[in-house]
């Protein structure tokens, strides 16, 4: 045989085994690397494993539903809350009650809507409970609501399905169309999230089957 030839050969073997040495080396860190975030949020809420998720805090949650808003997930997350709210429109009483106010009549005025309650949700969900700007964020929320509540025009079974559907809309589609699932730690991070959001707007969970266990 040719020396070249040979040598040529030999050159493409090595490259080859190498070629597979590193990605048999990429592909562990890649792993590690990529869940690296998942894996520090289980170490960090959930040492004990589930148990541990029961003295879960909402500041706790909010910081988790923060890292995935703006880390993990940061386009689909967003995706997922605007689906959330425009699923609400699909219920009558919630519908009839922004064609009456004249908020969906027009698309400016459709849009000014959604991008103030878009704020209301970034301003209460990016910055801790008991921070000033989140509180500030509630009580305007809240203020909006009132005096459609004491006319009997929101019920609290209208605020109890928005507030269901914010709470497992971002879960539904991470975990049909993202790269992982989410985690236990991380869905028990939006049930307290939403749950703390929802006592402070003083919604019943009476309609629930699981409201007797708190």
């Amino acid at each position: 045989m040719d020396p070249h030839l040979l040598l040529c050969q030999i050159h493409t073997e090595r490259l080859d085994l190498w070629l597979v040495l590193c990605l048999l080396i990429y592909l562990p860190i890649v792993h590690i690397l990529r869940y690296q975030r998942a894996t520090s949020l289980e170490r960090k809420y959930a040492p004990e494993g589930r148990k541990s998720l029961r003295n879960m805090t909402a500041e706790d949650a909010q910081s988790i539903l923060k890292t995935l808003a703006e880390l993990e997930f940061p386009s689909l997350y967003g995706f997922s809350m605007v689906v959330a709210l425009f699923r609400t429109y699909g219920i009558p009483s919630i519908s009839s009650l922004l064609v009456s106010t004249g908020q969906l009549k027009s698309r400016e005025t459709a849009s000014k809507r959604a991008a103030d309650t878009g704020v209301l949700l970034l301003e209460f969900g990016l910055n801790k409970p008991t921070s000033e700007r989140a509180i500030e964020a509630v009580a305007r929320m809240n203020y909006l609501h009132s005096r459609y509540q004491k006319a009997g025009k929101i019920s609290n079974d209208d605020l109890l399905y928005t507030l269901g559907i914010f709470a497992l809309e971002p879960s539904r589609w991470i975990n049909r169309y993202e790269w992982r699932c989410m985690t236990d730690v991380e869905m028990c991070a939006c049930g307290t999230y939403w749950k703390n959001m929802g006592d402070a707007m003083e919604i019943s969970y009476s309609k629930l089957r699981s409201s007797a266990n708190g």
